[in-house]
């Protein structure tokens, strides 16, 4: 499946998941959130946020009006990670030695490094985790999309997916 139908697939599933899910959020939950969404932001522009908040405010914006615009997105991301942790505990998705052996040799020939050297690298680098929690990741979006009930819909061609 390609990765664009894939996204999208599980885009809907997501929005279905975190519509039929009532899940109470803790504001100070909401306001992390936001806040590492403003970091965020800030990082793309690659400025410090003192400059970037004068130009806001030229544009007649201000940080909490960027947050307010954000909370929606901010509140659904939380629940799709709530829900996604849940299913991911109830169904005991985890990732094996073999799996993350598999997916350091995958990696290592993509660098051009030996397995060795690559193992060295993401130990010293504290990626470890992060490659596992990325396999896991993996396999629990492939779970969700295997156990989704598809209906068929309206034909379109691979262009008009695109620019959709």
């Amino acid at each position: 499946m390609a990765d664009s139908l894939r996204n999208k697939l599980l885009e809907q599933l997501m929005d279905k998941l975190v519509e039929t899910h009532t899940i109470m959020l803790p504001q100070s939950m909401i306001n992390a959130e936001l806040e590492n969404s403003w970091k965020s932001f800030i990082q793309r522009f690659g400025m410090p946020e003192e400059q970037i908040v004068p130009i806001l405010e030229a544009q007649g914006k201000t940080k909490a009006d960027m947050m307010k615009d954000w909370e929606a997105d901010a509140v659904k991301n939380l629940k799709g990670q709530l829900v996604l942790g849940k299913i991911q505990e109830q169904e005991k998705i985890e990732v094996s030695d073999e799996e993350m052996d598999a997916e350091m040799a995958k990696q290592a020939e993509a660098y051009g490094m030996s397995k060795e050297d690559l193992k060295k690298t993401f130990g010293e680098n504290g990626l470890v985790e992060y490659l596992k929690k990325d396999i896991q990741q993996k396999k629990l979006v492939d779970y969700l999309l295997n156990q989704s009930k598809k209906a068929k819909g309206e034909k379109f061609s691979y262009q008009d997916f695109i620019k959709a």
